[in-house]
């Protein structure tokens, strides 16, 4: 099941989170400090896009399995699939190339949808603010709760992460890092809670 799965992969990402903030705490060393201070930074980076990404294609993958006809699909997920298209023909200079996309306008509302979960989830290896909004765009789910974390996703988390990515030195105590674990904690939660309860209320359904 779905919620099985989100709880699942969430549970060994926070565990492995936690553990090396216990790590890092228990540790009296400055230098072994920072380094597990840079470690931990790029940790936090990689499982916020990793369960992003993931959480986010098996909730598409969940949508697909419903079978559902192009007329039943929400608005965004009908621009995913049409994005799709126009993707798979990009560039070409034949016009029959895009009767797919004309078909799709005219007369596929009745065929069954073609959802592109293992590809429409793209987060650019950089998953900033602007990037999130459109995962949570093509999810269906809402973004206003984000809002006011996109500073601290930008800078705090993604900026510091693309330092220690490029060798740079990088100087963080411990109530930032502290405070910087606790909020990425609470944004999968977040996002966990979102899509199940999208899924429970078939949000990604046309209203009808």
């Amino acid at each position: 099941m779905l919620s099985d799965y989100l709880s699942r992969d969430l549970a060994w990402r926070k565990k492995e989170l936690t553990d090396i903030r216990r790590i890092f705490q228990l540790s009296i060393h400055s230098t072994r400090r920072r380094a597990l201070t840079r470690c931990g930074i790029a940790l936090l980076y990689a499982h916020f896009e990793g369960y992003t990404k993931q959480a986010g294609r098996a909730y598409l993958e969940y949508i697909a399995a419903q079978r559902l006809k192009n007329s039943e699909l929400s608005s965004n997920l009908r621009a995913v699939t049409l994005r799709e298209l126009l993707s798979s023909v990009e560039g070409s200079k034949k016009p029959s190339s895009y009767q797919p996309v004309v078909d799709l306008f005219e007369n596929q509302d009745g065929a069954r949808a073609k959802i592109p979960f293992k590809t429409a989830i793209d987060t650019e290896s950089n998953l900033s603010s602007r990037v999130l909004r459109e995962v949570i765009f093509i999810l269906g789910l809402d973004y206003s709760t984000y809002e006011s974390k996109q500073m601290l996703i930008d800078s705090r988390l993604l900026g510091r992460r693309n330092h220690i990515a490029h060798g740079e030195p990088l100087d963080i105590d411990d109530e930032d890092y502290d405070e910087l674990h606790q909020n990425v904690i609470m944004l999968l939660n977040l996002l966990r809670n979102q899509i199940e309860v999208a899924a429970t209320s078939k949000s990604y359904a046309k209203a009808v």
